[in-house]
């Protein structure tokens, strides 16, 4: 008989992560209770697309010198030279590289046994089984670090305009993917809100009631909507 390695922990308990009452605490508040479940399709496209108007409002803030985003946000790039604009551009493309070697790089896992495997085989498959993970950080790590020292090799080769504005755009680029999330889970958020727990009625009326919420609460019941997520995501494997 072959004994099967266990990959993956199975938890029971993520069949009944797709809904679930969740209780807020505020600042000198008693605690409430609401009932939040993982929206639809609609509501997703519906919350992804409010999430794009978002974005796009603050980019075209932060490219207009005379708003007060610019004027907050966007730093004076000619106090800094051509190495440091490098080092800084490079810094904000390690999320970009480090995804793209995530979803790219084929590390295969260990091929499975045939039925008659011996114990020592067993054994081996275990272990590397057991190395896998390592194996797999180590080498992400390695084609990260090949890809970044080849992005700053391209970057020292650019004028000090070109990376003025290279930073620039790298700027507006990370503060609208900041914003596109954060509005993105306001607005999930607020469609998976009801005041009961047959889920029937809807606990706002309106996305201005949500955006009226005190910051804690907005970040607890956003922190416990991804919580159903990851749920789904375990349920899925």
């Amino acid at each position: 008989m072959v004994l099967s390695p266990e990959k993956n922990d199975v938890d029971i308990n993520s069949l009944f992560y797709y809904r679930k009452p969740v209780t807020v605490i505020g600042k000198d508040a008693e605690p409430v209770t609401f009932y939040m479940r993982l929206v639809g399709d609609a509501e997703l496209q519906r919350a992804r697309v409010k999430a794009l108007r978002d974005s796009r409002k603050l980019r075209d803030a932060l490219k207009n010198p005379e708003s007060d985003e610019h004027l907050a946000y966007i730093p004076d790039v000619n106090d800094l030279d051509s190495k440091q604009l490098v080092e800084v551009i490079l810094l904000s493309l390690l999320k970009e590289i480090s995804s793209e070697v995530i979803s790219e790089l084929d590390i295969p896992f260990p091929k499975e046994l045939e039925s008659g495997a011996s114990l020592e085989e067993q054994e081996e498959y275990q272990k590397l089984v057991d190395e896998y993970p390592k194996k797999r950080e180590n080498l992400v790590r390695e084609e990260i670090i090949s890809r970044a020292a080849a992005a700053k090799k391209e970057l020292l080769k650019k004028d000090i305009e070109v990376l003025r504005k290279d930073y620039l755009v790298g700027i507006r680029n990370e503060m609208c993917e900041v914003e596109l999330t954060k509005s993105f889970y306001n607005h999930i958020v607020f469609y998976s809100l009801y005041r009961d727990p047959e889920y029937k009625i809807p606990l706002l009326e309106s996305f201005e009631e949500f955006k009226n919420f005190p910051s804690e609460i907005k970040e607890q019941l956003i922190k416990e909507y991804r919580s159903l997520e990851l749920g789904m995501d375990e349920l899925k494997k």
